[in-house]
């Protein structure tokens, strides 16, 4: 999850569209000093960031970060065609709800790294818009028309339900939330231990997070232990079964079946790359 406390909104730097033929890949990256927003019309993106690997069907939306390196992860199988928007945060970004949420007059723009786009149709005439206005010239009028268009599209990324909430008082429930799972990750955690410990039903807990994280409070469980379990594989020499209950798992094997699934290496190989 991506979060920029707004205003300022983040703003819009380059855009365009590129096509991939059969056999032909993503070029790599790093240190690029903008976000890359992709959007695939057509085919299927393979897109990796530093461990992390995606697959982008067409109908989806990827957001690469300034700050890692990423790569085209394996060939397209059939042509892809995408759009593409770089653009920067105005202010301050996390990739975690911040402990300490925005004054009430600001607000969290709260973006899932990978999701569906809602209306695939609009934001291809929206990206359309942003590239024609791009190449009209940076007249204050179209800039700010750019930037317009740039900001509705971006809300179209937003985990549905959202924008029908009160969404600071649902953000500020997922915060708590999520604090809380950083702090007793380790612990055997149930739905209900969550919403017990927040004094909130477990169900409205579940409601928050899903609409700001995009996740459920186990789903945000485990990717803290696994996050947790990166950690400890490149920092320490402890066992993987030690580091499986240090993160939380009693079971080694589905520990290792989880972080398969979550990184598409076992923790040993994990480790080996890292060394």
């Amino acid at each position: 999850m991506l979060i920029f406390p707004a205003p300022p909104f983040p703003y819009v730097l380059h855009s365009g569209f590129a096509a991939l033929e059969v056999g032909e890949r993503h070029l790599s990256r790093r240190n690029l000093d903008c976000f890359d927003l992709i959007v695939v019309f057509r085919g299927r993106l393979y897109m990796g960031e530093e461990s992390s690997v995606w697959t982008v069907e067409a109908g989806e939306y990827l957001i690469l970060r300034p700050d890692l390196y990423h790569y085209g992860a394996d060939v397209c199988e059939e042509r892809t065609e995408f759009g593409w928007v770089h653009f920067r945060a105005a202010g301050e970004w996390h990739d975690e709800m911040p402990k300490r949420l925005p004054a009430e007059e600001r607000a969290l723009l709260a973006l899932p790294q990978k999701g569906t786009v809602r209306n695939l149709h609009h934001t291809i005439e929206t990206l359309t818009e942003i590239d024609e206005l791009q190449h009209r010239g940076e007249k204050l009028r179209r800039t700010l028309r750019r930037q317009h268009a740039f900001q509705e599209m971006l809300m179209l990324f937003e985990p549905a339900g959202l924008e029908d909430q009160s969404p600071l008082q649902a953000q500020r429930v997922a915060a708590n939330a999520a604090n809380w799972i950083e702090e007793h990750y380790s612990l055997p955690l149930t739905a209900a231990s969550i919403g017990k410990a927040l004094n909130f039903h477990p169900a409205y807990v579940a409601r928050c997070m899903k609409t700001t994280y995009g996740l459920t409070p186990l789903d945000y469980v485990k990717q803290v232990r696994l996050r947790n379990a990166q950690r400890l594989l490149m920092a320490t020499d402890e066992s993987i079964d030690g580091i499986s209950e240090r993160v939380g798992y009693g079971s080694n094997t589905y520990f290792a079946r989880l972080f398969v699934r979550q990184y598409g290496m076992t923790p040993s190989e994990f480790r080996r790359s890292y060394r």
